[in-house]
Parts: C-alpha cells; structure tokens; sequence
C-alpha cells in the first residue's frame, strides 16, 4: 500500500511503501536547537538526515516538522506538535501543548504544503520552551516529541488531534488509536552510543486507566548476539514484579516479552540493562528497545489491516519469558505499540 497524506517517518529508513525497521525515532521531528535555521530547504535536501534529539530545559528549542508528499499532485495539512514525558504507552491525554509558540502566537501547530508530487516540504519553527522534569517523573528523565499531519481538508477550528481521544482507557483503544494512524510519529529515542558497553536505561510505563493485561519486554534491532540483556518492573501490591535477567540476545531481532497483569490506573517504570560482554560492538544504527506490546486478537480488525499494510514493523514474534526472564518454549505475534529505543 502506498501512504496517500503527509507522510511522516518513525525511522530514518522508512519510505511510505516499506518500513523495514520503525522505531519510536522519527527524524522528521527537527529539534534544532536555540537558533532558527538559517534557511529551513536544507532540511528538505537534507530529508536523509537525521539532527539528533537534544533538548535544552528552560530554553527556547527551534523545532521543525518535515513530511513527504507521497501523493501525484499538490499536498497541503497542518503540522501538530505536542510533547510529554518519555512512556512507554503515550496515551493521548499525557500529550502537551504548554510552552509552545508558532507565529507569535501560542498555538502548536503550523501550516505544511507541497506544491507537487514526491515533495518534501517543512512547516514551522515552532518555538518550545521546555520544563525540567520534577517528581513523580525523573528529575534526570527524557521527554518525548510528537507530530501529527493533518491532512486537507483541515477540521473546523477548536479541533485537535486530542479531539475524542483523550479519554481512552483500554490497550484495545490504544492499540486501535497508534495502528490506525500512521499519519502520527514520535521521537522518544536515547542515544547511548557513548554509554560503554555495560549501561542502565529507566522509563516510565502509563498503564490503562481500566486496566489489563499486555506484553512488556524489549525488541532489538540490529544487534549483535551473545551480549546479555536484563529488564526490570517494580511490583507493587498485588501486582508482582519483573526481573528478567541475563537474556541472551538469540539474533539481531530478538524479541524477549512478559505477560503482565496490571490494576486499573496502576504506573510503574522498566530499567534495561545491557551487558555487551564477549558479543561484539552494536553497529551504528542498532538499537535496543524497551517496548509495550499487545497480542494481534486484541487490535480491531480495521487498524490491524492499515497496520499491517502501513506498518508493518510493529509486529514482532515475541518469545514469551516469565517473570524471572526463563523461556518456556511458546512465541507469540505481538503488536508494538509504544517503545523507547536505546539506539547505538
């Protein structure tokens, strides 16, 4: 299936036709630091360019939205942006507008267009001002950036991609929401290329409002086998915790998942740890990725076929660990729907 609006990437390899490898990285989220571009075209001849997701707390960030015209004739939408706190499931609601301004005004959005075909073209800057983190989040954590292209013709005025959104509940309705709208991209990737070869990475999980049962683990991407990954849940009252140690990395996209149980309205963090050991370097590029999946019979039939069509990387087999991270010989298809990759 060919992509029909503005096209937005969750990697840097991803075309409208192919995503051989999506991650929660999309490079088309320009945070360019505190100067405006001199001249914003080099980001459309530089569309093979990832700027990286630096941020700077407490200071006006130059942000640009970029998209790709996939369509024969002229384009034309709005660009959203939002942010939030790095998690694992970014339910609408915890999505942000606060501390953003575009066109001397204090609106997160700005108009895109491509006059022709196979264009790209990039709308803003929009200036984000961004808030340091303090408890319950880590004072020390990430945060997230989020695009949304809205397509021709543009909704009324007092509509935002929030608009019905916002009170989802259920993994089904989030499932539903991410797979049912490529049109949506986000960068909630950390690099730790300079990290060594042993290193620990935390971050927040939402869960359902309603609760539920889901998948929790990690995904790789491109990396080499032999090094050893762990993950960890705090358990909480009834719910008992993770600690799935010492996995070996089987191929460059393992998958090793958990089942989890949580109660309505339950939050908690995973912290992965990586041991690169005697396995070599991760390349460039590679990632691992701390992911929340659901299985396949859990997504509603229509966002599960424009998944499948558009996105196609967020299925992964999984192989099923217990709490204690021990394989017990079942795999299962698994459907990504949040990550935060640790990318090399």
């Amino acid at each position: 299936m060919t992509y029909s609006g503005l096209f937005v990437r969750g990697s840097l390899a991803q075309t409208p036709t192919q995503d051989p490898d999506g991650w929660s990285a999309s490079p088309d989220i320009i945070l360019y630091g505190l100067k405006p571009a001199k001249d914003p075209k080099v980001f459309v001849a530089d569309y093979g360019t990832d700027y990286g997701s630096t941020v700077h707390w407490d200071r006006a960030n130059y942000v640009y939205l970029r998209a790709l015209n996939p369509a024969a004739g002229a384009l034309a939408g709005r660009a959203w942006f939002y942010h939030a706190p790095a998690d694992l499931m970014l339910w609408p609601r915890l999505w942000q507008a606060s501390g953003v301004a575009g066109h001397r005004q204090h609106i997160n959005h700005a108009p895109i267009a491509a006059r022709t075909g196979g264009e790209v073209c990039v709308a803003g800057p929009l200036v984000w001002t961004p808030v340091r983190l303090t408890p319950p989040f880590p004072t020390d954590g990430a945060m997230c950036a989020i695009v949304w292209m809205e397509d021709a013709p543009l909704h009324p005025p007092g509509w935002t991609p929030q608009s019905g959104n916002g009170d989802l509940s259920t993994l089904e309705q989030l499932a539903d929401f991410i797979c049912g709208n490529p049109n949506m991209a986000w960068r909630n990737s950390v690099d730790v290329s300079q990290a060594g070869p042993t290193w620990r990475q935390t971050t927040a999980i939402t869960g359902p409002a309603a609760g539920g049962q889901f998948l929790v683990g990690v995904a790789c991407s491109n990396m080499p086998t032999g090094a050893l990954v762990s993950y960890s849940i705090p358990g909480s009252g009834d719910v008992p915790p993770v600690e799935a140690k010492n996995i070996p990395i089987w191929g460059p996209g393992a998958s090793p998942m958990t089942t989890v149980t949580w109660p309505p309205n339950h939050s908690s963090t995973i912290t992965v740890t990586y041991n690169q050991g005697q396995a070599e370097p991760p390349t460039s590029g590679a990632a691992l990725a701390a992911c929340v999946s659901v299985q396949v019979n859990t997504v509603g039939s229509s966002a599960l076929r424009q998944a499948r069509q558009a996105q196609p990387w967020r299925f992964r087999t999984a192989r099923m660990v217990d709490h204690s991270g021990t394989y017990g010989g079942t795999d299962d298809v698994a459907v990504i729907i949040g990550s935060a990759p640790y990318q090399f």
